[in-house]
């Protein structure tokens, strides 16, 4: 196995793995959606199984064989395909499709550019800042709030969806989906202020951007050099923001959980703890410390 993906990332002509440290960091950010996919811890575990029976302790393995396995988790983790290639392709367009409204290159790097400058993180840390303001849901200070997103070039989208750009009375809004969904996300937010990483959500739309690189890479609408050019414009924010795993999955979960409505499903919650605890995880062997 170990081989044949060896010599078929010699003799490609797509470069499909990270080239620097700052980006297998990078990628490593999406790995809850690799874990879910294709079990690759496991893949890890059942590839090293004789040395983890004879030491499980891999922070006193022999210096060569703990480089072999950190490159074997780059390659399992970091791949822009995930190890899915063409037979996803179909798969990869209907999520982008069905998800993203992304049906072309063009609408894929719109969608990168949003979760880059902005995405959910944007809406969520600017009703963090208003949220002692907007507690009492006064209908006054929500019109504010609505004017000033409208200003800000801030996507309120459950509000655009009911009304569109049509005038809307104080009743109408009081009644409408987007005045309860800010009451809950208000609520959601006082529940979890005081676990909120510094930096907010802003893992929660990283982690999908480098989703979305790679269905988009898998669907055909970017190449290998078009992905890493978009992974490589991240690399300043997420640098200079993210300092260790744990923040990383907080920010993630809580971000997760805001879009959701509810809390994040038992098996992303499982595959995030996983991330965070296995010994063969690659969030225990690449550090954040670049």
């Amino acid at each position: 196995r170990k081989v044949a993906k060896l010599l078929g990332g010699i003799f490609s002509k797509k470069v499909k793995l990270p080239r620097t440290k700052p980006e297998e960091l990078l990628m490593l950010m999406g790995a809850m959606y690799v874990e879910e996919s294709n079990s690759a811890i496991e893949n890890i575990e059942d590839l090293y199984e004789d040395e983890l029976r004879r030491n499980d302790d891999i922070s006193s393995w022999r210096e060569s064989k703990y480089i072999t396995l950190k490159m074997d988790l780059v390659e399992e983790f970091c791949m822009l395909d995930m190890h899915m290639g063409g037979r996803y392709k179909k798969s990869a367009k209907e999520m982008l499709s069905d998800w993203w409204d992304i049906h072309d290159k063009e609408s894929a790097l719109g969608s990168l550019e949003w979760l880059r400058e902005g995405g959910n993180r944007e809406y969520f840390h600017y009703l963090y800042e208003n949220r002692e303001k907007l507690k009492g849901m006064n209908i006054e200070n929500i019109r504010e709030f609505i004017s000033s997103c409208y200003k800000k070039e801030i996507w309120i989208g459950s509000l655009e969806e009911e009304f569109g750009e049509r005038e809307y009375s104080d009743e109408e809004l009081i009644k409408s989906e987007f005045y309860n969904e800010m009451e809950n996300n208000l609520a959601f937010i006082e529940g979890v202020e005081n676990m909120m990483p510094e930096f907010g959500i802003l893992a929660w739309d990283m982690a999908r951007y480098i989703h979305v690189i790679r269905l988009c890479f898998i669907a055909g609408y970017l190449t290998d050099e078009e992905c890493w050019n978009e992974i490589n414009k991240i690399s300043p924010l997420c640098l200079s923001h993210f300092k260790d795993w744990d923040s990383f999955t907080k920010s993630y979960l809580i971000g997760r959980n805001f879009w959701n409505g509810s809390d994040p499903e038992d098996d992303i919650m499982t595959i995030c703890s996983e991330l965070n605890e296995r010994k063969t995880s690659p969030w225990k062997h690449f550090s954040w410390r670049v």
